[in-house]
């Protein structure tokens, strides 16, 4: 039933109807590898980007940090435009709360920049590795990010200002290889409560064992189908 590079551990049956994957997660892990090596190892070449300038680690994990926090990622997000038009709202919500960014070494000049949140817009944490490279090669300033996240140096937002777009930021998203969604997390505790709550509604008839029809409410995620970011737009 699935293809030879996917294979299944467990499998458990989500009872509650309220269960939904994608606006039920609590945290989801992002890593992006990429090797500095001058050649690169070829059975890597599918799960890993090899960079071939100069990467200055330090510069890099400089703009990795400007991330952590509560920002406007628009600068960062593709189809912005789109995806508003199909809503049909002026502007999606493109705010987003990274909980950490952290570069790892895995030794012979190889690494993975690891991207912890809840949610990521259509293509965020290619464009942002995309751009933090481009600013450990010395093509931008460690100022860049923080103009593109419209925050000041202490991280906070820039007043009176809206935030960059897409076509305002110059750099070229990472390539796709050296990404992985490595885990989503969800909170048991509230899976459970909800699965008690049905299970009482269903034995005082309050509801039917089929539940509401499947239908989820959400915040209109979608889940992007080649294994990129999600999908995450909130309409305002």
């Amino acid at each position: 039933m699935l293809p030879p590079d996917i294979q299944l551990s467990s499998l458990t049956v989500a009872r509650s109807p309220d269960f939904h994957a994608i606006t039920h997660a609590t945290e989801k892990l992002y890593t992006y590898r990429f090797a500095t090596a001058s050649s690169h190892d070829p059975f890597k070449r599918i799960y890993q980007t090899h960079v071939h300038h100069a990467v200055d680690l330090s510069a890099l994990s400089s703009a990795l940090a400007a991330f952590e926090g509560r920002r406007d990622f628009r600068a960062f997000a593709g189809q912005v435009e789109a995806k508003s038009r199909d809503m049909g709202v002026d502007c999606i919500d493109t705010v987003r709360t990274v909980r950490s960014v952290t570069l790892v070494s895995e030794g012979g000049g190889d690494y993975r920049i690891e991207v912890r949140l809840k949610g990521a817009l259509y293509k965020m944490v290619r464009n942002m590795v995309g751009v933090a490279l481009d600013v450990a090669r010395g093509r931008y300033d460690p100022g860049h990010v923080r103009r593109l996240l419209n925050v000041d140096a202490e991280g906070e937002p820039v007043s009176g200002k809206k935030a960059p777009t897409r076509s305002e930021n110059p750099s070229k998203p990472a390539p796709p290889q050296g990404l992985c969604l490595e885990s989503v997390e969800y909170d048991q505790e509230a899976y459970e409560r909800s699965l008690r709550e049905y299970e009482m509604s269903v034995a005082m008839g309050v509801v039917g064992e089929g539940g509401a029809g499947g239908e989820v409410d959400g915040e209109g995620e979608e889940e992007e189908e080649e294994g990129e970011e999600e999908d995450e737009y909130i309409k305002r």
